[in-house]
């Protein structure tokens, strides 16, 4: 399982579950800010003519606080 905004960056297969918001290098996972993700996801969108919206941003956010509150 892969989960919702993940990096994954591997010279070999990655691992078969990496969690929602973390950044994967070649076996290791480490969080992610929130912050700083929605300000790089809204730079991704721009450059696409998208913005990020609110209800985007509320689903987005709930998927974070699950993973991290659990």
């Amino acid at each position: 399982n892969v989960g919702v905004g993940c990096n994954i960056i591997s010279h070999t297969f990655p691992d078969r579950d990496i969690p929602s918001f973390s950044f994967h290098y070649n076996g290791s996972n480490k969080n992610m800010d929130f912050d700083q993700f929605l300000d790089t996801t809204s730079k991704v969108k721009g450059r696409r003519d998208q913005s990020l919206t609110e209800p985007e941003i509320i689903l987005l956010r709930n998927i974070f606080l699950a993973r991290h509150n659990s």
